[in-house]
């Protein structure tokens, strides 16, 4: 419905007639403000996603070590330390 459009910067009158903002730059500003969001909460996102692995991993034992009783932590193994901790430097 029109009442419920964002008109800040363009209208859309009772007939359907659409009518554009005084200045194109408007929209283009607020469209690269809206990409800037979206790359501030994705950056967000995933520096959490990379605490939580990097924290599972220092917890986590998985394979087979030198010693059968204790395993060693998945966050010991060089693949690991190349994948996850480049991402938190």
């Amino acid at each position: 419905p029109r009442l419920q459009m964002p008109m800040r910067f363009a209208h859309v009158n009772r007939d359907g007639k659409f009518s554009k903002m005084e200045h194109d730059k408007l929209g283009y500003v607020t469209m690269m403000e809206l990409r800037a969001l979206m790359v501030f909460d994705c950056r967000d996102c995933l520096a959490k996603a990379c605490t939580i692995a990097v924290r599972y991993g220092a917890v986590r034992r998985q394979g087979s070590g030198p010693d059968l009783n204790k395993e060693p932590k998945v966050l010991d193994y060089p693949l690991q330390q190349f994948r996850l901790l480049p991402l938190i430097a």
